[in-house]
């Protein structure tokens, strides 16, 4: 890792990443103040080249060079093919980077359902509503809002914890998982993140296990034997629900 840091750093300072990659330089030297290598684009080299070298030894070359480089080239839309055809990268490496950004939106919706969960809004309801009537009016809504919410809440993380299995059962998840906790670069932080990733695998480890080596619950098979269904949307809806609950 610090080999390929030291690699990194020398490339930045003779152009050689700008020629491979037009705009890499000019994001990283974004909010520096022009030339010179303002602080802006000083702390962030900084900052890559201390992720660079927490990455583990073992990490594969296309997510050190996903690393080395500004967000919004790795995680934009199209930033995968744009990389593929710039470093003509094997359809193995660009499935890693798709892991990658996959993994950096599912992060990002957690953390969002997190905010949402700590604020479930059933406090409202406040002042003082004059008459018993009306009371029971603004009582009864909010019940219902909030069962509605609750209810949206509970498909929405039924959806979530799909996809999470569906990640940690893709091929490289673990690899991707130690990159996006080299970027995080307090040391406290960067433990919680892997812990709250360790967990999360281990609660969902029996569903993970049943993708990876695609021996769902409910099978086409049995589908068909038990219920006539036969192959076609009926039974893929079925299929998905059953893989659902």
């Amino acid at each position: 890792p610090g080999a390929f840091a030291e690699g990194m750093r020398l490339a930045r300072e003779l152009e050689v990443l700008q020629v491979i990659l037009p705009g890499a330089l000019h994001e990283e030297e974004e909010g520096g103040g022009g030339g010179g290598g303002g602080g802006g684009g000083g702390a962030r080299m900084a900052a890559t080249d201390a992720a660079l070298r927490r990455l583990p030894s073992d990490s594969p070359a296309v997510l050190r060079v996903a690393t080395a480089l500004p967000d919004s080239l790795v995680f934009s839309d199209g930033a995968s093919s744009a990389l593929t055809l710039r470093f003509k990268l094997s359809k193995k490496e660009t499935r890693l980077l798709e892991t990658l950004s996959l993994l950096k939106a599912l992060d990002e919706l957690t953390t969002a359902a997190g905010d949402d969960d700590d604020d479930d809004g059933s406090g409202d309801g406040g002042g003082g509503g004059d008459g018993d009537g009306e009371k029971q009016r603004e009582e009864q809504y909010s019940a219902q809002d909030s069962n509605k919410r609750q209810k949206t809440a509970a498909a929405s993380k039924k959806r979530d914890t799909m996809a999470w299995v569906r990640f940690y059962a893709g091929e490289g998840s673990g690899s991707c998982v130690a990159a996006m906790a080299a970027r995080v670069s307090g040391e406290a932080e960067r433990r919680r993140y892997a812990s709250a990733h360790s967990r999360r695998l281990e609660r969902l480890s029996k569903g993970v296990e049943r993708a990876r080596n695609r021996a769902p619950v409910v099978t086409a098979k049995y589908v068909q034997a038990e219920h006539g269904l036969k192959p076609g949307k009926a039974m893929g809806k079925v299929l998905a629900l059953a893989e659902e609950f």
